[in-house]
């Protein structure tokens, strides 16, 4: 069908635009890689695979918005066919006599024609659900301007970020699909119209044939040739951007989502990646400070704001946005993809400058609900995390109830300011003695945290507690004084030295308890002794 000069500019367009392409994603690969270390992944092969099945199902981006995640579903599955549907639209520019309509013919003789006809169906079906959902998201984001798109007054936005540029990679991004889509659409329905009958494989590119069919055959040789440049040309002039915009999740999405997070989610990465020196300062201040896959968060992001959806804080209407953070990060990069690709030259801009406020890091409640709904398997709230733990350990100035309930806690060894002895006071209402397991053996340790222990409000329902493990016969004692706070909420403040500190005193309380089994009713003790006190207890818990 093409012309020799097309081919030629083609080939020509394909090894200088690929090329082009090919070194932008080197450089992608060198900034991720230049990311800290992360906790070893296993079974990647598993992993990754089992990312691709949910990611072809959909399945993350059902968790919310299902209407919209509909729409996305269209564009997915019909781009996702079209990197098949490309490779046979180039095969029929460069192979005299190879067409697809009515089911195949010249070099496609010999292959059944249902296997063909199946693949024009699909095509030309996927072609118009794709069409449909990318009309569907321009029209919300810049006819009805959909308001979860946008971020609460205060976030702190990169300047390009700010200026506007997340809304035009979106139309950059949907104006290439709709001419991409769109032109291939068109030019399979004046294939239709030149041969003057339509295709029951191909139904509606069939109907949009119709009214095309008088056009003279100059017409129709012309417009052939421009669809075409425009459905696989534009493929090659679009890639260089596909790499700065947000398009480009469609490939590092299953990537993140395949390497991701494998420990439980209550359980926090180490404050020093694995693999560094103990001397390493904990946290992060500098992007070069995050670990690989939160680099690699910034390239998967969507840009859909879901997280601010289900955000406590951006609900409330205040100035953390998880969402922000992430799209901060990616124009950033951007800005400075060259120094950090190619020189390994990062920026020491702090990234509580750019990226998110100090007053954002503490609004955070580290509820993970972020993390949960977030189709492509970015972590905001690691982030966050990392960056209040650099602030602790360079004295950055807390917050003074943050400050005050810290110093309470280092000094007493729980939240509320009381003395050890006071722990088990709640026990003077009971009618029945309570066990101490430093003292006397029991089967079941009652880890029974601070608020249970201390909170006037709560104490009732605390013995409410022992007094049903006593009437059903449940041999159980408590550690008493000797229980500290589990530095479950510690830890997500930031306060690393303090967690290592209360775990350690009560690693050690354990260690001389006598007990067989635990059990605690407080959650924020549940996760910590679950997920996080491995290092310090060393499986002698159950």
């Amino acid at each position: 069908m093409l012309t020799i000069p097309e081919r030629i500019l083609f080939i020509l367009m394909f090894l200088g635009l690929g090329g082009l392409t090919t070194v932008l994603f080197f450089g992608i690969y060198r900034i991720i890689r230049a990311g800290k270390p992360a906790p070893p992944r296993e079974n990647i092969v598993l992993s990754i695979g089992q990312a691709l099945i949910d990611v072809l199902l959909q399945k993350p981006m059902f968790r919310s918005r299902p209407i919209l995640s509909t729409f996305h579903a269209f564009i997915f599955f019909g781009f996702s066919f079209y990197f098949l549907v490309n490779v046979t639209d180039v095969m029929e520019g460069f192979i005299p006599g190879f067409e697809l309509i009515y089911g195949g013919r010249g070099p496609l003789e010999p292959l059944p024609d249902l296997p063909i006809n199946l693949f024009n169906l699909i095509a030309d079906i996927l072609s118009v659900l794709t069409l449909t959902g990318m009309i569907a998201f321009l029209v919300r984001r810049f006819i009805m301007k959909d308001k979860r798109l946008n971020f609460n007054d205060g976030v702190l936005l990169y300047e390009p970020v700010k200026k506007g540029w997340v809304r035009y990679d979106s139309l950059i991004v949907g104006t290439f699909i709709l001419i991409h889509v769109g032109s291939r659409f068109l030019g399979q329905a004046l294939r239709l119209a030149e041969n003057g009958k339509p295709d029951p494989f191909m139904p509606f590119a069939s109907l949009v044939s119709v009214p095309l069919r008088g056009l003279s055959e100059s017409a129709f040789t012309a417009g052939i040739h421009i669809t075409w440049w425009l459905a696989i040309g534009l493929i090659l002039v679009f890639t260089p951007y596909f790499v700065r915009s947000k398009h480009i999740h469609l490939m590092v999405a299953p990537l993140n989502i395949g390497l991701g997070k494998q420990n439980p989610r209550g359980e926090l990465d180490p404050a020093i990646p694995p693999g560094l020196p103990d001397d390493t300062e904990p946290g992060v201040k500098y992007l070069q400070d995050l670990s690989w896959p939160r680099l690699m968060d910034a390239y998967a992001c969507i840009m859909c704001n879901r997280c601010n959806d289900v955000c406590p804080a951006h609900s409330q209407g205040l100035v953390l946005s998880p969402a922000a953070l992430e799209v901060n990060k990616r124009w950033f990069i951007n800005d400075h993809f060259v120094d950090m690709a190619f020189r390994n030259n990062f920026p020491d801009d702090p990234m509580l400058q750019w990226a998110i406020s100090p007053e954002a890091v503490w609004s955070c409640t580290t509820c993970y609900a972020c993390v949960r709904v977030c189709p492509v398997g970015n972590e905001p709230m690691a982030d966050i995390v990392d960056i209040r733990r650099r602030m602790i350990i360079e004295g950055e100035e807390l917050d003074s109830g943050i400050q005050t309930a810290l110093e309470s806690l280092a000094k007493n060894g729980n939240w509320f300011g009381k003395g050890s002895r006071a722990r088990a006071r709640w026990t003077k209402g009971l009618d029945f003695k309570v066990k101490d397991v430093s003292k006397e053996e029991a089967e079941y340790l009652w880890f029974v945290g601070d608020t249970a222990s201390f909170d006037a409000r709560v104490i009732p329902n605390t013995q409410a507690v022992a007094r049903i493990f006593q009437q059903a016969g449940v041999d159980f004692g408590i550690l008493g004084r000797a229980e500290r706070n589990s530095g479950n909420d510690v830890r997500r403040v930031g306060e690393e030295g303090l967690f290592e500190q209360l775990a350690e005193d009560n690693a050690a309380a354990l260690k001389k308890a006598k007990f067989k089994k635990i059990v605690t009713t407080d959650p924020h003790s549940l996760n910590a002794l679950r997920n996080e006190y491995g290092p310090f207890v060393q499986d002698q818990l159950e």
